[in-house]
């Protein structure tokens, strides 16, 4: 499916605002810092400073031009979408440890990846890898759902 889309840099750069004010304001809720730490809520609202001023650049990029762009893969693009709002959604309840491997594994049969081999160790190896650098590295907790360690 080809797709002509003349304001999707305008659209993008609304977007990454609205997620970066909401990405501000959610971190109010951080615990705050001890004495000699800066607190959950620094690293979120850096994030969020510099989404919302690349958002902003992209905006007002998006609104002077004047040649659309072509989307050759539209329907995998809202696909992909979607299953990433079901993984966020679905992320507390069901833990890191599940729906990890799920999510990457769908998207990269979505993407046209077909060896089930790949997609296994891929997926598996990966959510290990963020595993091991959030959990043991960082000692960022995540989600537990269904799996405790």
């Amino acid at each position: 499916m080809l797709v002509k889309l003349k304001y999707i840099d305008l659209l993008i750069g609304i977007v990454s605002v609205g997620i970066a004010m909401y990405v501000f304001i959610e971190s109010a809720d951080f615990p705050p810092p001890h004495a000699s730490q800066l607190g959950a809520a620094v690293f979120p609202r850096i994030l969020a400073i510099f989404i919302l001023g690349l958002g902003l650049w992209v905006s007002a990029s998006g609104w002077q031009k004047k040649e659309a762009i072509l989307i050759h893969h539209l329907k995998e693009v809202v696909i992909c979408l979607c299953m990433l709002i079901l993984y966020g959604v679905t992320l507390k309840q069901l833990g890191f440890l599940v729906t990890t491997p799920i999510f990457i594994a769908a998207t990269l049969y979505i993407l046209r990846l077909r060896n089930i081999m790949n997609l296994v160790l891929l997926s598996l190896g990966t959510t290990g890898i963020i595993f091991l650098i959030f959990r043991l590295l960082l000692a960022v907790p995540l989600p537990h759902g269904l799996i405790r360690l």
